[in-house]
């Protein structure tokens, strides 16, 4: 599961660092940082809700409801 976010935080960090340039901010690791840790934490926290949603269980591996 974790290998699948490193593409997507790639895209992410690429799309902070062109908004910045397009805004002319000097770049520099703290005005990368944080928008990028936020970023991440929103998806993870969309991809928890939806296995939430799916009644995802780590010890089942089951995907159906229980009765």
């Amino acid at each position: 599961m974790a290998i699948r976010f490193i593409p997507v935080i790639n895209e992410k960090f690429n799309e902070i660092c062109e908004a910045q340039k397009a805004r002319g901010l000097n770049i520099n690791i703290i005005a990368l940082a944080i928008p990028l840790i936020i970023r991440t934490i929103r998806i993870a926290s969309e991809v928890a809700e939806a296995l939430d949603a799916r009644s995802y269980d780590s010890n089942d591996n089951s995907l159906y409801l229980r009765k």
